[in-house]
């Protein structure tokens, strides 16, 4: 059977109709959760790196990095967001995110079937695949940032204008930066859905994607742009928000975008697992 974009655009709503459906049903958005109360868990210790024990197990490390003068209250919540974002991309990505994006893309798949896979299922599955979803975290790690390195780097010039223009410009190239998302969205499901090695579901992903780019493509710019402005405004207007307003502000919307990340994360592999299940099977 061959989808016309008509049939595609339908497909598109429904599924987002069963998405929406599926936020009254925790457990499918459970690993998200979880993974959230890591993001948290790690901001709250950030945030508060002064306090207690944690003065001295994380002070150590970050005054490796930055500056003595980072330290000072309220200078320190200009860097807050790039440490955030180091921690969950390089410390939670390869473990947590690793693990709790295939427990959901297999209970998403029970999903989608009528059929209730246990989070225990779940678990079983993303450590025995843990491997090459490693491998394959590594690679979309180093394309979505070799991306935006080298965009930022030919256009540095623009990039380092005002705020309002770097932020557009920053935008535009998440937005790029998603085609190459897009190519690589289904190789989890192939991994944990269909138990295809990484090589196979690498070219499953491609293969998949180039016959239904668009909807492939607004299936992860459409709910992650959202998370994506939180994001830039955080880290490009930081130094507004500290003067303007309370510097912990920048602690509060790191914490909102954790939060809409579990729908997000929801709403992306969802829909990928939904698109995965019926276009593979009918081609």
């Amino acid at each position: 059977m061959r989808y016309s974009p008509l049939d595609k655009i339908n497909f598109f709503i429904t599924t987002y109709g069963k998405l929406f459906a599926s936020i009254l049903k925790i457990p499918n958005w459970l690993p998200f959760l979880i993974l959230a109360l890591f993001q948290a868990a790690g901001l709250l210790a950030f945030s508060k790196f002064y306090m207690g024990g944690l003065n001295q197990v994380l002070f150590p490390v970050l005054s490796k990095i930055f500056p003595p003068a980072i330290f000072h209250y309220p200078q320190y919540y200009l860097a807050l967001p790039a440490i955030y974002s180091g921690y969950s991309a390089f410390i939670l990505g390869p473990t947590v995110w690793v693990i709790m994006s295939a427990v959901a893309v297999y209970k998403l798949g029970g999903y989608k079937k009528g059929i209730k896979h246990t989070f225990g299922g779940g678990l079983d599955r993303a450590f025995k695949s843990y491997l090459p979803l490693f491998l394959f975290w590594i690679i979309e790690t180093v394309i979505v940032f070799a991306v935006l390195w080298i965009l930022t780097i030919a256009l540095k010039d623009y990039v380092a204008g005002s705020p309002r223009v770097k932020f557009m410009f920053e935008y535009g190239f998440q937005l790029f930066a998603y085609i190459f998302s897009a190519f690589l969205l289904f190789t989890i499901p192939g991994i944990v859905i269909s138990g295809k090695k990484l090589g196979g579901a690498l070219k499953g992903s491609i293969r998949l994607c180039g016959s239904n780019f668009f909807l492939t493509y607004f299936i992860i710019a459409i709910p992650a742009s959202a998370g994506a402005m939180i994001d830039l405004f955080v880290s490009g207007f930081s130094s507004q928000i500290i003067t303007l307003f309370n510097p912990e502000l920048v602690a509060v919307l790191l914490y909102i975008r954790i939060g809409l990340g579990i729908f997000i994360n929801l709403f992306i592999y969802g829909a990928a697992v939904f698109v995965y299940d019926e276009m593979s099977e009918s081609r």
